[in-house]
């Protein structure tokens, strides 16, 4: 007769590990913006009366559904990827953990 304790000690699960990244780290407090001098920036002038409202509406919606559809299809990318990994890795652990309940059954016998 097989016991469930007899199969739960002979069984280890494989341990993955996870990836390290460290993301840069700033230190707002300590940017020194003093010497910064902002007469010498030279921006661009442009004559506001003559802007077209409707075409700079018009351009900024687009602007917004572009980034919007980029992100939507990012997240489906991550999203299909993130679900093709958990699949490899549960099919490993599932031929990992029958092979070695296979052993623990023919050992037992």
């Amino acid at each position: 007769m097989i016991k469930i304790n007899d199969i739960t000690e002979k069984l280890s699960l494989p341990k993955f590990d996870r990836p390290k990244f460290d993301l840069p780290k700033f230190d707002l407090p300590r940017i020194d913006l003093t010497n910064l001098d902002l007469e010498r920036v030279k921006l661009p002038k442009f004559d506001l009366s003559k802007l077209d409202i409707s075409r700079a509406t018009d351009f900024a919606r687009d602007a917004a559904y572009i980034g919007v559809g980029a992100v939507v299809v990012s997240v489906q990318t991550a999203d299909e990827r993130r679900r093709a990994v958990t699949e490899q890795i549960t099919d490993q652990i599932t031929g990992q953990i029958t092979g070695q309940f296979r052993k623990v059954v023919g050992t037992t016998d």
